[in-house]
């Protein structure tokens, strides 16, 4: 079963991701899509306030 993304609020009521940011860029995405059935273009956040934590990059040191 699938189902269309959650869009933002308007207003903003605290749930909202940030603007451009959807749940596949969070680093709680797996948890969230595999327990609470969130989908990764979802663009707003069950927990209130919202727990959106940008995904941490891997700076690579290869030339150093």
């Amino acid at each position: 079963m699938s189902r269309e993304p959650m869009r933002r609020n308007t207003p903003d009521d605290g749930m909202n991701l940030p603007p451009g940011k959807t749940c596949a860029e969070c680093a709680h995405c797996a948890r969230c899509c595999s327990i609470f059935g969130h989908i990764p273009q979802d663009e707003v956040c069950d927990f209130y306030p919202s727990r959106f934590s940008a995904k941490r990059t891997e700076v690579s040191n290869a030339g150093a």
